[in-house]
Order: C-alpha cells, then structure tokens, then sequence
C-alpha cells in the first residue's frame, strides 16, 4: 500500500465505522464482525455508503468500482484499466479477541507484466488489507512529523503497518514481501495464477499472528479494512469481485506478546 494510502480521513467517517464495525458490548457473545457489507447494499455505479476511496497520484485514472449481484448476492466489482484507487473504511477490533479475518473474492482478469517486487509491476487483481493502528515503534525521523500533522488535521493518528493479502499471477502461494513502496505494509500471496479465477473463493487468515512475526511485538488494534484492483503501474487490466470481510472471534485464546513477557 502506498504511504499515503490510508493517510487523509474524517473522524465523522470513524465514528461511523466503529459504530458499524466494532465490537458488541461487554456481556454479550462473540459473533463474527461483519465490516460495512456490500450483501446488505443495493446494486450501482460507485463506491459504497461507509467506504472511502483514495486515488493513487501516479495513477492516470481511477479504479472503477460498482456494486452488482452476483449468484444472487450483493458484491463490490472492481475495474482497473490501467488505473488505481483504494477503497477503505475503519474499524476497531481488538486482535486478541478477533484474530482471524475472512473473505471471498472472485478474479475475472489478472493483469500482464506484474512484478510484484518491484515499484514498476507492483500490481495485482485484487487485494484486501488489514491495516493496524499508529505504533510509535514503527515511525522514526521525519515520518514523525507527518503523522503528527495528519493528526491534527483529522484528529487521530493514520496507521503505520498494514497485512497486505493478495491474488498475483504469477508467484508461489505464500510467498511473502514487502510492498515495494511503503515497507511496513506486508504482502501474502494467499492466490496465484489462471487455476482458480471465475469462481468464488473464500480465504480465511490470521493478520495478527502475521505483524508479531514480522515486526516482534504484539499488535496493535486492526484499525482499517481495505480492497483494491490496480494497474496503474504496467498499464494493463484486471477485474475482481469481493465479498464480505468479516472478523471471528478466537476459537481459542490468543495471547498476542505471550513470548514478550516470557510466559
């Protein structure tokens, strides 16, 4: 995700978000979060009610996105002819309780010469981010700065790291790196390739688990759900479908920093 990907937000837009995508009050029982659904939508042109959308500045245009039915259900279409844009929206969720995210996503189109390394072909059908909340561990120097001033503008701090999972065209499954334009944003090819596009496929993983290996300390709370279809750096096409993301409860506790304290 580019550095500015999930910068520049509203805290009205927050409120919202939590209050859609947060956690039920103390006492209650554990049911899966579901995050601003696209099922409960009507179909159309454009970004959903609850999502916001962020244009990549190198990007000629941006991603086309639209909500169509699909086998009977509501879902987000997203066009990327040689364009990109994000789609995102907020959320709350403690990772310790809700350590696992789920989704389905459907590849139509995979894009030509992607090379998931470099700035040049970093593209891909489609990806779903969970990003985590500001940790000052993760910023140093100058990127201090801007943090502070998008606080002040909208009033809380962006995240600094985010799980990037991803279906490329040509990497192994499980190959993991490093986004070549922000490097705290970790991606996991969980899809690859021609094999499985054009049909519904759901994923199930664990982004917590994901940041305390890569970073070496518990994470923070998930504050941000993204998706996105781009090409704006090879030019070519892609096409994808998502479904609803969701967060379940833990099957079984999960201490996040359990090695830290030396339990």
């Amino acid at each position: 995700m580019r550095r500015v990907g999930l910068l520049l937000v509203t805290a009205a837009a927050l409120a919202a978000a939590v209050a859609a995508a947060g956690e039920p009050p103390p006492g209650e029982p554990l049911r899966p979060i579901v995050v601003l659904p696209f099922s409960a939508l009507s179909p159309g042109p454009g970004r959903p009610p609850g999502w916001k959308e962020y244009r990549f500045k190198k990007a000629r245009k941006a991603t086309d996105y639209s909500l169509v039915e699909d086998d009977g259900t509501v879902v987000l279409r997203a066009d990327a002819r040689g364009g990109g844009s994000l789609l995102y929206t907020f959320v709350d969720i403690d990772p310790r309780t809700y350590p696992t995210v789920r989704w389905r996503w459907k590849v139509l189109d995979l894009p030509e010469g992607t090379d998931l390394h470099t700035k040049k072909g970093d593209d891909a059908a489609a990806r779903m981010y969970v990003a985590f909340r500001y940790t000052p561990e993760l910023v140093r120097g100058f990127e201090k700065f801007k943090y502070k001033l998008a606080r002040a503008f909208t009033g809380h701090y962006p995240p600094s790291a985010a799980v990037c999972f991803l279906w490329a065209r040509d990497l192994p499954v499980g190959t993991v790196l490093r986004n070549p334009f922000v490097d705290r944003s970790i991606q996991i090819v969980v899809r690859s390739g021609e094999a499985d596009t054009g049909r519904w496929i759901e994923e199930e993983a664990q982004p917590a688990r994901i940041f305390e290996e890569a970073m070496g300390f518990p994470p923070p709370p998930f504050s941000h759900v993204a998706v996105m279809s781009d090409t704006e750096n090879t030019g070519s096409d892609a096409a994808a479908l998502f479904g609803d993301i969701e967060f379940l409860p833990a099957r079984e506790p999960y201490d996040a920093g359990e090695r830290d304290r030396g339990e």
